[in-house]
């Protein structure tokens, strides 16, 4: 079964609500990647990617208002 962008926006949307925090979200982002690998689709992927990367220091930061942003078009696709 497909692990879904409406999926990840929902579980985005559940992990903001507990606090914005960089380094959290991206260790967040890196586990649901392992965990729905084979499940993920390579648009998905790449979003995914993208804020993983957000370890990596302040330039690849996206702020809990984009993030939400994000979450909430991923829903509506």
């Amino acid at each position: 079964m497909a692990y879904t962008k409406r999926q990840f926006g929902a579980e985005l949307i559940l992990e903001l609500e507990k606090g914005y925090n960089r380094e959290k979200i991206a260790i967040w982002a890196e586990q649901i990647r392992q965990k729905h690998l084979k499940e993920i689709d390579d648009e998905l992927y790449v979003i995914i990617e993208k804020i993983c990367l957000m370890s990596f220091g302040e330039q690849f930061e996206y702020s809990k208002a984009e993030l939400i942003d994000l979450a909430i078009n991923l829903i509506k696709q």
